[in-house]
């Protein structure tokens, strides 16, 4: 989508996310003040009648939910969560420090599945309302195997469901871990 801001500039965007009221766009691109101007990379939140902010942003979004109240939450190419109130006021930046394999968003959370720089596995849990991050490493098991031997099954094997009641972390064995649905281990459920 290429818009043109009046008075402001222009600036060439695409449409991250919309929120569920569709009063609000958030979008990431480039954004030009004049004519010959070299662009700078920007995130963008707006409605069909006005821009509400721009902030420049140099790295990639990987997912984006915006709220009905204009509240966004983002997972960056960095791999940040960050949090912006509808004024573009960056509220929370929690580095998850895991490359993410899945994600997971909805009003209440964002769950992030995924390996950090040594090759472990790691959940973590955003609570949106409290603003607070949970990281639970997912263990390695050992087991004895059909022929009585010692094995151990690394938690880079296991896949991981994310359902409305939970999280549940499967492993080739089908030993199986439960998270609640906020992202902590439910040691009751452990199987």
């Amino acid at each position: 989508m290429i818009g043109y801001v009046g008075k402001t500039g222009d600036l060439d965007c695409n449409i991250v996310c919309r929120s569920e009221n569709r009063k609000y766009y958030f979008g990431e691109g480039t954004y030009y003040a004049t004519e010959n101007s070299e662009g700078t990379d920007s995130v963008f939140l707006f409605t069909d009648e006005e821009m509400i902010y721009r902030k420049k942003f140099e790295v990639g979004i990987e997912v984006a939910m915006l709220l009905d109240d204009g509240t966004t939450f983002l997972l960056d190419d960095e791999q940040n969560l960050r949090v912006y109130d509808i004024t573009g006021k960056q509220i929370k930046k929690n580095e998850t420090g895991i490359s993410a394999d899945v994600v997971d968003m909805n009003k209440e959370r964002i769950i992030v599945y995924g390996t950090d720089d040594n090759g472990e596995q790691y959940l973590e849990s955003y609570i949106c309302a409290e603003h607070s991050l949970t990281k639970n490493k997912i263990p390695d098991i050992e087991f004895i195997d059909d022929e009585g031997e010692e094995n151990i099954i690394y938690g880079e094997e296991a896949a991981v469901e994310i359902t409305a009641t939970g999280i549940i972390v499967t492993y080739p064995n089908q030993k199986h871990i439960f998270f609640s649905p906020d992202g902590r281990l439910n040691e009751e459920k452990t199987s």
